[in-house]
Order: structure tokens, then C-alpha cells, then sequence
């Protein structure tokens, strides 16, 4: 059990399903039933070898509904909520980048260009916003400490309107908009 233990709680987040954790978790609850019915059966004899066989056949057999039952839907869809909590924290990275971009989309449509955009713009480090800063033609980069997250904003142009490209890491702890690898246009 502690094994089974061990392999679930290895990875704080993870996002696909927990295949590994079933199969251990299993075999771990397989050899218990195993042990407990060997353990209280006489073994003398070929009727008593018999009648073991089949508790452990019917006991196997009773353990692998309950799996395919409850086991095997909780591993497909649990994972799936797992990265949540770090997901919020790190949107409130994103959150918190709302006042810069604010500003940089203004300067960026009164000018009809990104030069120059972030000049004099400075980062406060409050609440999950550990540090960052924002380059000249108004990129914006923000870390947190909790979760350890590094979120950078670029802004480009499209039809004369300033849109947002959101790039992140880790991937698993980015909120949906900002999930996509770095360096990619839009």
C-alpha cells in the first residue's frame, strides 16, 4: 500500500491518466485477498488446495469488477482536476499583467506601432507577482514564487488592433489561453 502511496503522490499534477497507480494499486489489493485467504485455510490435502484456489479465483474475480467499476473512471478523469489549483494562482499572473497591457494597447494605438510602447513601465511586486518587468516594444514577463511560474504577455498587431499572445512555463500549471509553446505567432 505504501508503494501504491508512493506512485500517486510522486507527481503533484498530473495530467493524464494514472494507469501506473491502478495497476499497482491492484496487485497490491490482489496479494492482500491472496494472503488473507491462504493464511486462514488448511492446506493440507488436494480438496483444501482446491477450495483455496477457487476463494482466490472468486476473490480475484470480485476485485476486478469493483476496478473496472470504480478504479478505472477515477483514473481516466480524476487527473484531469488535479492542476486546478495551481492553474488559478498562475491566471492571477495573468490578472495582474491587465493594468500593463492596459497601458502598453494604449500607447501602442496612439502611436500605430510597439517601439517604444513599454519605455518608464515598471512591475510592483504584490500579491502572486514575485517580480517581472515589461521590455521597451511591451513585452510583458511576470514570475510567482507559488506555484514557480514565468508568464510572458507579447503584444502584436492585427488589423491596426492590438492583440495578446500568452506564453508560459510550466505548461501544465498555464491557464488555458496562455498554454501554447513559446515563440509561436499567432
Amino acid at each position: 500500500m505504501a508503494l501504491w502511496l508512493w506512485l500517486y503522490l510522486q507527481s503533484a499534477c498530473k495530467t493524464g491518466p494514472r494507469y501506473e497507480e491502478t495497476v499497482v494499486l491492484t496487485a497490491t489489493l490482489v496479494s492482500a485477498m491472496w494472503v488473507a485467504v491462504s493464511s486462514t485455510a488448511d492446506l493440507s490435502g488436494w480438496r483444501r488446495l482446491r477450495r483455496t484456489a477457487v476463494a482466490i479465483f472468486h476473490d480475484l474475480i470480485s476485485l476486478f469488477m469493483v476496478v473496472a467499476a470504480l478504479v478505472i473512471p477515477l483514473s481516466l478523469f480524476l487527473p484531469a482536476y488535479q492542476c486546478y489549483g495551481d492553474r488559478g494562482k498562475v491566471s492571477e499572473l495573468v490578472l495582474a499583467a491587465s493594468s500593463y497591457r492596459s497601458v502598453v494597447a494604449e500607447r501602442a494605438q496612439a502611436r500605430q506601432s510597439l517601439a517604444g510602447v513599454g519605455g518608464g513601465l515598471l512591475v510592483k511586486t504584490e500579491g502572486r507577482v514575485h517580480g517581472g518587468a515589461i521590455s521597451a516594444n511591451g513585452i510583458i514577463t511576470l514570475f510567482s514564487e507559488e506555484p514557480r511560474a514565468l508568464v510572458v504577455l507579447r503584444p502584436y498587431f492585427e488589423n491596426s488592433e492590438v492583440k495578446w499572445a500568452c506564453e508560459g512555463f510550466p505548461l501544465k500549471a498555464m491557464p488555458a489561453q496562455c498554454r501554447q509553446l513559446p515563440y509561436q505567432t499567432p
